[in-house]
């Protein structure tokens, strides 16, 4: 199930400028990198480096604040921290699932018209 506000709408309006075409560019981005820091986050499990996927997650925050993106921005910031600390791999493995299964909701939440600056939904 998708959450009610995958995008804080009056975030990404101020992150804008209100300039939705530069959202919908900006989401467009999104969509096309996240499987490769999606990858990247994945590579660095397997191979229990911390330092990379405290870094991959790190990029993956970045997009998500910069979309106005909180639920997943909160995901990937634990995910971040969690690495950071050295936690144990099997403590890790949800958060990365959590991570993933947020990106998927957030692109779905775009794609299936939630989104919109729309005044009334401000």
């Amino acid at each position: 199930m998708i959450e009610s506000k995958m995008i804080d709408r009056n975030l990404a309006y101020e992150i804008t400028n209100g300039n939705e075409e530069l959202f919908k560019e900006m989401m467009e981005l999104f969509i096309q990198i996240s499987p490769d820091q999606l990858k990247e986050i994945k590579q660095a499990f397997r191979t229990e480096d911390n330092e990379a996927l405290g870094a991959a997650a790190h990029d993956i925050k970045s997009s998500a604040s910069s979309l106005g993106a909180m639920v997943l921005y909160e995901s990937v910031f634990k995910l971040e921290q969690s690495a950071k600390l050295n936690l144990e791999m099997a403590q890790i493995s949800p958060m990365i699932k959590d991570v993933e299964e947020k990106i998927r909701q957030t692109i779905a939440f775009y794609r299936d018209g939630h989104f919109s600056f729309d005044p009334e939904s401000l």
